[in-house]
């Protein structure tokens, strides 16, 4: 599970190093099609019973979400 979080993180930085020359529904389109496969994948995923594996997940889509924000504030 975490080699999966860990993928996830660094497609999202990868995305985050790009996100200059996007807009947000470009930056949704890639999130959805790149990062979520990995988080969506495995089973334990879906249902996750371990409270670190829950702050790993929420700390991904937290970090998403910021990314989101920050571009919202530079294209104003």
């Amino acid at each position: 599970m975490a080699q999966k979080i860990n993928k996830a993180f660094s497609i999202l930085g990868i995305i985050k190093r790009n996100s200059i020359y996007m807009d947000e529904s470009s930056f949704t389109l890639l999130y959805k099609s790149m990062v979520r496969q990995y988080l969506e994948y495995a089973n334990s995923l879906w249902c996750p019973y371990k409270q670190g594996d829950i702050k790993e997940l929420e700390k991904n889509e937290k970090r998403a979400t910021k990314l989101v924000i920050n571009l919202k504030k530079d294209s104003i």
